[in-house]
């Protein structure tokens, strides 16, 4: 009322620190609960066994899978790894897929996008040709997929989900 800008800035400010402090506070929490689903509440079909299974066991499926590549080549399986890496394969174009039932339809340009299915596609390559068979390019490229897509998630998802279940209990 008094049309002075030094004391209305003044008060503005006060306001805002009132605001500032309650969404330091509150803001993260709000958005897990109301924007964020559950992932225990996320199903998926796993490609192998035909069975629906909680979202985490799936992805302790697709780990399984994705290190049984490693293990069995370790080993001088190749013909196991390959069986290895098509069940892999298999399970993250389920993972693709459940990733886009919360992400909606836009194209994804991390995690699980055409350049970590391009390092896949290129692991079944070097798999597949076992005479010219390179470990460390083997090793490389699932470092990448690894780092790319795996790692990447876990980053964002992980650290939520973890805190959306402490604050619910």
């Amino acid at each position: 009322q008094s049309g002075e800008q030094g004391k209305v800035m003044a008060a503005f400010g006060e306001l805002g620190k009132v605001c500032a402090d309650c969404h330091l506070e509150t803001m993260v929490k709000v958005q897990q609960k109301y924007h964020w689903m559950d992932l225990g509440e996320v199903k998926a079909t796993d490609p192998l066994t035909k069975e629906e299974v909680n979202f985490t066991t799936f992805k302790q499926y697709l780990s399984s899978s994705f290190s049984g590549i490693s293990v069995d080549l370790q080993e001088g399986q190749i013909e196991n790894a390959l069986k290895q890496f098509e069940g892999f394969n298999a399970r993250f174009q389920t993972l693709k897929d459940t990733c886009g039932d919360c992400h909606g339809t836009s194209e994804r340009k991390y995690y699980v996008d055409e350049s970590v299915q391009a390092m896949i596609n290129k692991l079944g390559r070097a798999l597949k040709n076992p005479s010219s068979l390179n470990p460390e390019q083997v090793q490389k490229l699932m470092m990448g997929i690894g780092i790319e897509s795996c790692g990447k998630c876990h980053l964002v998802h992980v650290p939520a989900a973890l805190a959306k279940l402490r604050w619910t209990k």
